[in-house]
């Protein structure tokens, strides 16, 4: 943020913590939408698939070109009640597709592949944002988050 858009680091410092504030509550209005569809994995994972959507655009919108300082502040925040907003409904979702026998195996794999995400995505995006731009590490968030997406699109379509 302070690179990219030209902001102070104490701005950019609330920008994140509004980050983390919207992924609380992200996760509030994801459970309440999926309990309003009814429940169970299928709306866990279609909640979870329009937050995925709407994270990838909230992601390409930050590799635009000429993004005003405001607008970057305001995409930042939102994009926790997306990409930060989703644990509670991947874990609800993600138990309720495996047999009961298979829950902790299941968690621990699931856990393993968001740790191991976060253990590799920064230093990606960081070598990415060195090597050519902040544009080229924002677009790689973007590309995954949609793969993320075409994955959580199967396990809606094969839900009952």
């Amino acid at each position: 943020m302070t690179e990219a858009v030209g902001v102070s680091v104490a701005l950019a410092g609330l920008g994140f913590a509004a980050m983390q504030v919207t992924g609380s509550a992200g996760r509030v209005v994801a459970g309440w939408l999926a309990d309003r569809l009814g429940g169970g994995a299928r709306a866990n994972a279609t909640v979870l698939l329009g937050q995925a959507l709407l994270g990838v655009g909230l992601l390409a919108v930050l590799a635009a070109p000429g993004l005003s300082r405001p607008t970057a502040l305001a995409v930042v925040s939102l994009v926790g009640a997306t990409i930060l907003g989703f644990t509670g409904l991947y874990y609800a979702c993600m138990t309720a597709l495996v047999p009961t026998e298979e829950v902790g195996a299941a968690t621990a794999g699931g856990q393993t592949a968001l740790n191991a995400g976060a253990l590799l995505a920064p230093p990606a995006f960081g070598w990415l944002a060195d090597t050519t731009s902040y544009r080229a590490g924002w677009l790689l968030l973007a590309v995954v988050a949609l793969a993320g997406t075409a994955a959580i699109a199967v396990v809606v379509r094969q839900t009952r």
